[in-house]
């Protein structure tokens, strides 16, 4: 079979395209080719197929469907929004800290089960009491005469106007607070910072929290892969000292700008320690994302990075995975968080903007009791949403997106496990499945029709978009579509403009050629496989027909070349096509004369069936045209048709240079004798036994006789094809009598049978039964003899 394929360079083209597009895949599913800018733009049109898919998936809620969302989601976010900001105790951001502490403290008390802060507090409390106080006790604490119990009340006084203080028992007091800060990464955003601000001075107010780091090959390298920190924007170093939690909020855009994956963990390497990292004798700091600290805080448990890997190999990124869970190598115990290279985490987006529920901040700092209800056992993220300050990012689903969602996307997707992955290997099978559909497809569009090929090229391609679809949000698993819907429509092109340049134009010139004497079957099996245009035949069961003008000759005689020659178009073009109508292939014009033939070279069950629907067609077709060349005063043609079945040479007859496709043998020959027996019946349709034999009760017919045609020893029934369908009783009670009378005559009761056949002349002026009516008076004048078999038999063609 693989000889037979080969042979075809359309097929050779389809198979080095297909190979090419599988080294793409597997370059580009192993990292190999990222940064360059191929595979950056596979990856751009990646994503933007999986945001369409994204809205495809959502579209617009309802106000139903989200609600039903946010009761039972597990994260809320309190909002500093308008609302907020317009109370008159809080107005704009920042809020006096002790505000704040207040909306922790109602966190709190309203059953909030972790809360996370999506902003930093890095600078002092903005309220002027604080200040005012200390500078009064500074000054009395200078001057004479004071008095010890006045200075306890000024140092109590100044602790309880001042914010910070307060928030910071607040945080003390609070078990469940995970405090935000913000990673400097680029050389230009460090350069003029103040010094506690770079990262390895400050880390102290950012601390390290319940981050660690578990790797199964010593010395593992990590260099190039986890983000880079350089500084810090981080929280007061009172407020880091109160929690046991932190993370930052970055969050990095695609080329695109469009926010699809988050950042979970930062590294950082300090510069007395690049050497022995260098040589990968020091593990550098790892830093967890606000995301990972609050579920860590959520499920009681420390976050761990593991990576598993051979020792001293650069590849691990490939293997490298994030777990919630006890400290130490990953079990069933442990939550794995899936990551992709530089770990970062693709948000599984619900929906569009405020699909979260949004409580206002000033709500809660007032109690208010709905506010209260909504919070109750829930993860919540405070962020700002108000103009001004509002973080707006764009996602797959809009331009403008609260980047507190994003975080309150990615909790959700880890406690409700609903993750979009790339499993480890998934880049195998899509190459396998790549190679086996090229071949496919080299083999399907060199072998077919194009229009076939385009059909199944949009087919597969509608069937690979359904198929990812199912993987991507019923499974979870986020395949590649693009690159093999571009080798798809690549094959097809590529194929097209080969055949068309080469294939398709001989095979043009050969539909040409054999458009007007061929049905449409045969062209398109000749085109398929050649070799059906060498010479050569085999043997068949077909059924043939044969038609002819009667009195043609003197018709011609009467009528002027030019003139003789439309009529005969005239007649024959519409005869030609109830031939191809019925899958029937024309032999031959013979003069005035058709022959056809059924059941090849498209062979099917039922051509003798489709030999008759022909010929009742072409009486129909004809009674037509005598009305038309009567009103123009033509001759009236009249015709007889002969139809035969039975086993034939079928194949292309004739020399090297010059052959046919055509059909030979007796049975042929047969065919053509019936149609000359219909001058002696007065019939237009004779079918043989066999032919009738095949098509049972489909046509309703009577014999004629049993006669020995010239040329053949053995004798064969003939019958006259009726009309379509089994016999009615009322209609057809004539044919019945025929019969009955032709038994009689086969049983030399000639008086009985004249009788009979006298009967259907003056019924129905019927001209066989005349034929009859003469032979039982010769008959009878010449009797038989007993042992005559009621074969007649013809001695002209």
């Amino acid at each position: 079979m693989w000889k037979r394929l080969l042979r075809f360079s359309g097929f050779k083209l389809g198979l080095l395209l297909t190979l090419l597009f599988c080294l793409l895949e597997l370059l580009s599913a192993s990292g190999a080719l990222r940064g360059m800018r191929t595979f950056e733009f596979l990856n751009d049109i990646e994503n933007k197929v999986l945001d369409m898919k994204f809205r495809l998936r959502s579209g617009p809620m309802t106000d139903e469907e989200r609600r039903a969302f946010q009761d039972r989601a597990h994260v809320v976010i309190v909002a500093v929004d308008e609302k907020s900001i317009r109370m008159k105790d809080l107005g704009l951001w920042p809020w006096p800290r002790v505000k704040t502490a207040e909306l922790v403290e109602n966190l709190v008390k309203c059953g909030a089960k972790v809360i996370g802060f999506d902003m930093v507090l890095a600078e002092p409390d903005i309220s002027r009491a604080a200040p005012m106080i200390r500078a009064i006790r500074d000054e009395y604490e200078g001057s004479e005469g004071k008095d010890p119990d006045f200075s306890r009340f000024l140092e109590t006084f100044q602790e309880s106007v001042s914010g910070d203080v307060r928030m910071t028992k607040v945080l003390e007091a609070s078990e469940n607070v995970v405090l935000g800060y913000f990673f400097f990464t680029e050389e230009e955003e460090v350069r003029h910072l103040d010094k506690k601000d770079i990262i390895d001075v400050g880390m102290e107010s950012i601390g390290f929290g319940t981050f660690s780091y578990v790797a199964s090959a010593p010395g593992t390298s990590m260099k190039g892969y986890l983000p880079k920190a350089l500084g810090v924007r981080a929280n007061l170093p009172e407020f880091t000292d109160a929690v046991e939690r932190y993370g930052f909020f970055n969050q990095v855009p695609e080329n695109d700008g469009i926010y699809r994956r988050v950042p979970m963990v930062y590294s950082f390497v300090a510069e007395e320690d690049l050497e022995a990292f260098e040589r990968g004798e020091k593990i550098p700091e790892l830093f967890p994302s606000l995301s990972l600290q609050v579920l860590s805080s959520f499920f009681g448990h420390p976050v761990s990075l593991y990576v598993n890997t051979p020792d001293g190999e650069e590849v691990w990124e490939h293997f490298v995975g994030l777990f919630i869970g006890p400290i130490g190598p990953p079990t069933e115990e442990h939550i794995d968080v899936p990551v992709e290279a530089q770990g970062l985490f693709r948000v599984n987006y619900y929906g569009g903007a405020r699909t979260f529920r949004h409580v206002s901040a000033g709500d809660v700092i007032h109690g208010q009791p709905e506010a209260c209800r909504a919070i109750d056992g829930k993860v919540v993220v405070v962020g700002a949403t108000t103009t001004g300050i509002y973080d707006l990012r764009p996602t797959p689903f809009e331009s403008n997106f609260p980047g507190v969602e994003i975080h309150a996307s990615v909790i959700e997707n880890v406690i409700t496990k609903n993750f979009l992955v790339r499993p480890y290997g998934i880049g195998i099978f899509e190459t396998i499945a790549m190679l086996l559909v090229g071949l496919l497809f080299s083999w399907l569009l060199t072998r077919f029709r194009l229009t076939i090929g385009l059909v199944a090229t949009f087919g597969c391609m509608a069937l690979f978009t359904v198929a990812d679809f199912f993987l991507l949000f019923s499974q979870g698993v986020q395949a590649r579509i693009v690159l093999p819907t571009v080798q798809m429509l690549v094959l097809f092109m590529a194929i097209a403009v080969y055949r068309y340049a080469t294939e398709e134009r001989q095979k043009r010139e050969t539909r040409r050629a054999f458009q007007f004497y061929l049905s449409k079957d045969v062209i398109d099996t000749v085109l398929q496989d050649d070799s059906k245009l060498m010479l050569g035949g085999e043997r068949r069961e077909l059924s043939v027909l044969f038609s002819d003008i009667r009195g043609f000759t003197s018709i011609s005689e009467g009528l002027a070349p030019e003139a003789l020659t439309a009529l005969l178009n005239e007649y024959l073009t519409p005869m030609t096509e109830l031939v191809f109508k019925y899958r029937g292939t024309l032999d031959k014009y013979m003069g005035d004369a058709i022959m056809a033939f059924y059941g090849a070279p498209v062979a099917f069950p039922d051509h003798p069936g489709a030999a008759c629907r022909t010929a009742l067609d072409m009486m129909e077709e004809l009674a037509r045209l005598r009305v038309g060349w009567r009103e123009r005063g033509l001759p009236e043609l009249d015709i007889g048709i002969g139809v035969n079945t039975g086993s034939m040479s079928v194949g292309n007859m004739g020399s090297v240079n010059r052959f046919d496709y055509t059909v030979m043998g007796d049975h042929v020959n047969l065919g053509s004798r019936l149609e000359g027996l219909n001058k002696q019946y007065g019939t237009h349709i004779i079918i043989s036994q066999f032919t009738r034999d095949a098509v049972g009760d489909q046509f309703t017919c009577r014999e004629l006789d049993s006669v020995a045609v010239k040329g053949k020893k053995e004798p064969v029934r003939i019958f006259e094809v009726a009309h379509r369908g089994p016999a009615v009783a009322d209609r057809d009670s004539w044919i019945d009598r025929f019969e009955l009378a032709l038994r009689a005559y086969r049983e030399q009761r000639w008086d009985e049978a004249n009788a009979i056949f006298e009967e259907l002349v003056a019924s129905r002026d019927d001209a066989t039964s005349k034929i009859f009516i003469q032979r039982c008076r010769d008959m009878k004048a010449n009797p038989p003899g007993e042992d005559w078999d009621g074969v007649f038999k013809m001695l002209t063609k």
